[in-house]
């Protein structure tokens, strides 16, 4: 029995459903795309934009500004300031740029700034009531950044400076005759740059009136919470102090203002690292004596010192933070 050759029209016709099933999604595609090549181009910034609007200022709550350089920004003094700010409830609490493009902060974490500097004097009518100046570490490469911060330092913004941040404070001129700190691994070389300010040792934070200072990295949510209590009363620094955002640092700015829960140094461990009191509100330096034994925390996150000795009779136990 022979077999039949299929035919042309037989192989067609086999054909039918298959094409008739891939038609529709790719008549789909294409007037997807030309529809996309059609509309109107926009931005990779704009596209941004229009997925992540600025948010609302509330006008009847002071607004806090923590300003992000163009190229880098230390990612600690930005977000933990910020975060204690929000965590408060009373603020707006915004990041501003010179515009409104990504900008990246250290460890490479790119953020979208809420405003440019021209669009948030825009939208406030005034000047932010709180501006926040982290570690910018290029000055030159941020001009417009150092002069929004002296226009609207030189005018009623609080400024608060945080870490290596006091560095641009200084380039303004605002910290011209006034006491200041910074981290104290950097002071010793700022203090030659600018010699004309009181730089001090052995403070969390400096409040010198209109602008405010804060020492080494996390020492900005000492400074934040200083500022808080400053504007909105010391209640509610307190309260702050005790949310998840603050509360697992020590929070122990120059006196015991917070009292946040504390641990003795023999008891911390893993992710508890770091929610310690540290006493007399100040870090104590690693080559402070001979007798002075450094040992990692027992969960040996880096850059934690806890040092212990005996001074007066009695045990005192402090922390360093190294720089890095």
């Amino acid at each position: 029995m022979s077999r039949t050759r299929p035919t042309s029209r037989s192989i067609l016709r086999g054909l039918k459903y298959p094409m008739t099933f891939l038609t529709l999604p790719l008549l789909v595609g294409v007037s997807t795309a030309m529809s996309y090549l059609t509309a109107p181009s926009l931005t990779a910034p704009a596209r941004l934009h229009a997925f992540f609007p600025p948010p609302a200022l509330d006008p009847l709550r002071p607004t806090v500004a923590v300003v992000l350089g163009r190229d880098v920004t230390e990612v600690a003094d930005a977000l933990a300031p910020y975060a204690v700010f929000r965590a408060s409830g009373a603020f707006n609490v915004v990041t501003v740029a010179e515009t409104r493009e990504p900008v990246m902060l250290t460890g490479t974490l790119d953020v979208l700034p809420h405003y440019a500097f021209a669009q948030l004097d825009a939208a406030l009518g005034h000047a932010p009531d709180v501006i926040v100046v982290p570690n910018v570490p290029n000055i030159h490469a941020n001009e417009a950044l150092r002069l929004w911060v002296k226009r609207h330092g030189q005018g009623s913004s609080l400024v608060l400076s945080v870490c290596v941040g006091a560095e641009m404070v200084a380039a303004t001129g605002l910290l011209d005759g006034r006491a200041a700190t910074t981290h104290w691994g950097d002071i010793a070389r700022i203090e030659r740059t600018y010699p004309t300010v009181q730089w001090v040792r052995g403070q969390r934070y400096v409040d010198d009136g209109q602008v405010i200072s804060t020492a080494g990295i996390l020492s900005g949510m000492d400074g934040a919470l200083h500022v808080i209590a400053r504007l909105r009363g010391r209640l509610l620094a307190r309260q702050t102090a005790q949310t998840p955002y603050a509360a697992r640092w020590p929070g122990a700015s120059n006196t015991t203002d917070w009292q946040l829960p504390s641990l003795h140094v023999d008891q911390i461990s893993g992710p508890l690292a770091g929610q310690f009191r540290v006493q007399e509100g100040a870090w104590h330096t690693a080559r402070s004596s001979s007798r002075t034994r450094r040992r990692r925390n027992a969960y040996g996150a880096r850059g934690w010192w806890v040092t212990s000795r005996r001074a007066h009779g009695s045990s005192q136990t402090r922390a360093h933070r190294v720089k890095g």
